[in-house]
């Protein structure tokens, strides 16, 4: 299949969701579509990848099928470049939560085969400190959530709620 037969021909990322996704997948991808809908959130969509954004600003950035395969039932959710979602002043975390955005930290080469880079230009990553925790080797995209379940959905709601604090507090980042 070319290219340009690849493109996504979809208008909206819900459209994507409910022609990509069953099941669970589908269930919790229309759930966090929805909250960011409603808090005026708005994304964009192509290529099977997004781009949720928020007074012009990128929130996260969504992926709907497979890296080699764009209509597997998959579907991926990252934090921008640096979001710094855990230096957020006044944003309460319990434990749970924070053990949920650990457990998702984004490693460089987390998502290919045989320990590949990821071609993130910050090879081999770098530490990071999540909600008090120290990292090697994270990606310049500090969280990634994979065909997340509900627990999972919760920590990428909440990094949503995060970055739209951080863009409300500081208009120009």
């Amino acid at each position: 299949m070319s290219t340009q037969e690849n493109k996504n021909t979809y208008t909206t990322i819900e459209q994507e969701f409910k022609a990509k996704l069953t099941g669970d997948n589908l269930k919790h991808a229309l759930d966090f579509a929805s909250h960011w809908g409603t808090d005026d959130i708005t994304a964009e969509s192509g290529d099977f990848c997004g781009v949720v954004k928020y007074k012009g600003e990128d929130v996260c950035y969504i992926k709907v099928g497979g890296f080699d395969d764009p209509n597997l039932d998959h579907w991926v959710i990252w934090s921008i470049h640096d979001a710094d979602i855990a230096e957020t002043p006044n944003f309460a975390v319990d434990e749970r939560i924070k053990e949920g955005f650990w457990a998702n930290v984004n490693l460089c080469g987390h998502f290919l085969s045989g320990g590949e880079h990821c071609g993130c230009g910050q090879q081999p990553g770098r530490r990071k400190v999540i909600f008090g925790k120290a990292f090697d080797n994270v990606c310049n995209s500090d969280m990634v959530f994979t065909n997340p379940d509900s627990d999972a959905l919760e920590c990428a709601k909440m990094m949503v709620d995060l970055r739209k604090r951080n863009i409300e507090a500081h208009p120009c980042l």
